[in-house]
Parts: structure tokens; C-alpha cells; sequence
């Protein structure tokens, strides 16, 4: 799995949200926060996004390890 597809998948998730929080004002985030431009709030959505995707990006890595460590061993009785 490529490390960059990290940094695209959180760019693509972090501007998702801010688009529907700041273009569309859609209360993604409940009714407490209103539709204007907060920089607190958009660092602390970017650095969610940010461990959001780089825990995704481990879990993913796990499990095809995993997944390839079975095959292996299955495909070795067989034969």
C-alpha cells in the first residue's frame, strides 16, 4: 500500500467535510457550530482527518499482512 495514498485519502476527507460544513453549511457537526469560517475547528477537523486516515491506513496494512501470511500457508499444503 502506498504511504501517499495516506496524505490523498486525508486531503480528500478533510476537504469533503469542509465542504459541506463551509460551502453548503450543512450541520455536519451538530447545530453548535454555525457555517462560518473557524480556524480552531478546521485545524482540529484536518488533524482528525489526518489520524483518521493514517489509523485506516494501518489497520488496512494488518490485515493484508495477515491475509497474505494465510494464503501462503494455505497454498503451501496444497501443494
Amino acid at each position: 500500500m502506498d504511504p501517499d495514498g495516506n496524505i490523498e485519502g486525508f486531503a480528500h476527507l478533510a476537504m469533503g467535510i469542509a465542504v459541506l460544513l463551509y460551502l453548503l453549511q450543512f450541520p455536519i457537526l451538530g447545530p453548535s457550530l454555525t457555517g462560518q469560517f473557524n480556524l480552531l475547528m478546521s485545524s482540529a477537523i484536518f488533524v482528525f482527518c489526518l489520524l483518521y486516515s493514517w489509523m485506516w491506513m494501518l489497520a488496512s496494512l494488518f490485515a493484508m499482512r495477515r491475509f497474505e501470511r494465510q494464503f501462503r500457508v494455505r497454498s503451501s499444503e496444497v501443494e
